[in-house]
């Protein structure tokens, strides 16, 4: 986490940041690493807000306690 946290400060945004991490700095494109990873993401965010915290489960078991 904290070299990732390194590379988008170095980077200048989270989607630089990436490139730097998949080994793509100096490459014109990071052969879409950075938009997959942009994708997961706003997936995990969409699935966090649609589901109330009190109902997250994994096989029926609550995860909050």
């Amino acid at each position: 986490a904290y070299i990732l946290k390194h590379l988008i400060a170095t980077g200048g945004s989270l989607r630089n940041g990436l490139k730097y991490y998949v080994g793509a700095a100096n490459l014109d494109h990071d052969g879409g690493y950075a938009d997959k990873v942009m994708a997961e993401r706003n997936q995990l965010i969409s699935l966090c807000l649609s589901t109330p915290a009190n109902q997250l489960t994994l096989n029926g078991k609550n995860l909050r306690s």
